[in-house]
C-alpha cells in the first residue's frame, strides 16, 4: 500500500518511539508506523511503501546501517530516503552514516527545526499542523513538577504538548528503570562492554527525551568512558548512576501511585482562565509568589482547550526556575 506522506519510525526504545512519532503526528499531522527492531521495520517496508523512514542507527541485533541496507533491497521501499537517528552529535558519526548511505541525520531528541527542514526536503510538507493531542492527564502535571530533576516543559516540547504521550513514556520508563539498571549494572561486571554500550545509549537517549538531563548526562560520560575501555571512570561513577535511576523510579512512582485514576477535574471556559492569571498578575505586584504558583497548578486541574492549557504549561515552566517576569509577560500576552 503507498501512502508519500506515512512516516515509519524505527528505535529500540518504547520510550523514543512514543515521544518521536508523537511529535510527529501531534505537530505536523503525520501518521506514522513504528518498529521496535530492524526486523520489524523489514517486515513492514516489505507491506506497505513509506514517504520517509526515521531509523535509529545503534539497535541491539540488527543495527541501524544493517538494516538500512536490507531496507534497500524491498520491492516497495528501494527508493525511500533513510534518516539515521542517533544519540552521539560528534561529526564522525554523522559523517560515517552519511557514507553508510543514509540520506540525513538527526541527533536525538529531535529537534523541531531540524526534522521540519528533514520533512521540508524529503517530503515536502513544511507547514506544522500542532494537533496539540488529547486533555486527558492534566491532573498529573503539576505532581510531575515536583519531580527531582525532571524538566517537564521540555519533555512536553518533545512531544509537540501532547500531555498524554508525555505520560505515557513516563509510565514506560517507570516500568523499565528497574530491569535497564539491572541489564547496565550486569554487564559492566560481566565486561560485556558491547551491551554495556547499547543500553547506556538507549537510556542517555530517552532520559533525555522526557527531561531527565543531568541523568542523561552521566549515562552519556559512562557510555563514552565504556567506548573508551576507561574503567576507572565507569567502576568509580556506575553506583551514582544507578542510585539516580533507582531515585527516579521511585519518584516517578510516587507521582502514578498518588494520582491513580486521576484526570481532569471539570472543564473551565476562556473566561475563567482569564480572570485567574489576572488574579496571578496582582499577586505578582504584591511578592506573593508562592499562591501565584498555586494558582498555576490549579490551572492544570481543569480542561481550558489545547491553547489555553499550554500557557498554563509555559506559566508554570517560567514559575519553576522563578522568572517572574518572563511568566508576566505569557499573562499579558494571553490577555491581550
Amino acid at each position: 500500500m503507498a501512502d508519500e506522506t506515512r512516516i515509519l519510525v524505527t528505535d529500540d526504545s518504547e520510550i523514543n518511539l512514543e515521544i518521536e512519532s508523537a511529535l510527529i503526528e501531534n505537530r505536523w499531522g503525520i501518521p506514522c508506523d513504528t518498529a521496535i527492531s530492524g526486523e520489524a521495520a523489514i517486515k513492514c517496508c516489505n507491506e506497505r511503501i513509506y514517504g520517509l523512514i526515521l531509523m535509529d542507527y545503534l539497535m541491539p541485533g540488527m543495527n541501524g546501517i544493517d538494516t538500512a541496507k536490507n531496507i534497500k533491497t524491498t520491492k516497495w521501499n528501494f527508493k525511500t530516503p533513510i534518516v539515521a537517528l542517533t544519540g552521539s552529535d560528534d561529526e564522525d558519526t554523522a559523517k560515517e552514516l552519511l557514507e553508510q548511505g543514509f540520506a540525513d541525520v538527526l541527533i536525538k531528541p529531535i529537534d523541531e527545526q531540524a526534522i521540519a527542514k528533514v520533512f521540508d526536503k524529503y517530503i515536502g510538507i513544511s507547514a506544522a499542523n500542532n494537533r496539540g493531542g488529547s486533555e486527558h492527564t492534566g491532573a498529573i502535571l503539576g505532581s510531575l513538577y515536583e519531580v527531582d530533576g525532571l524538566d517537564v516543559a521540555g519533555g512536553l516540547k518533545n512531544v509537540a504538548g501532547n500531555r498524554d504521550s508525555y505520560i505515557k513514556s513516563l509510565r514506560i520508563l517507570k516500568d523499565k528503570l528497574p530491569e535497564a539498571n539491572e541489564r547496565i549494572s550486569s554487564s559492566l561486571l560481566k565486561s560485556d562492554m558491547e551491551r554495556a554500550r547499547l543500553y547506556l545509549h538507549s537510556m542517555k537517549s530517552s532520559l533525555a527525551n522526557v527531561g531527565f538531563a543531568a541523568v542523561s548526562k552521566q549515562a552519556a560520560e559512562l557510555e563514552k568512558s565504556v567506548i573508551e575501555n576507561n574503567a576507572d571512570y565507569y567502576d568509580h561513577n556506575i553506583g551514582a548512576f544507578s542510585d539516580a535511576l533507582e531515585h527516579m523510579g521511585k519518584s516517578l512512582e510516587k507521582v502514578f501511585s498518588a494520582n491513580a485514576g486521576m484526570t481532569y477535574k471539570a472543564s473551565g471556559n476562556e473566561d475563567e482562565f482569564l480572570k485567574i492569571i489576572s488574579d496571578m498578575l496582582a499577586l505578582f505586584d504584591n511578592f506573593n509568589f508562592m499562591e501565584a504558583k498555586e494558582l498555576a497548578l490549579s490551572l492544570t486541574e481543569v480542561n481550558y482547550g489545547n491553547r489555553l492549557n499550554k500557557v498554563a504549561v509555559e506559566l508554570i515552566s517560567a514559575l519553576d526556575v522563578f522568572d517572574y517576569e518572563k511568566a508576566s509577560t505569557i499573562i499579558k500576552n494571553t490577555l491581550n
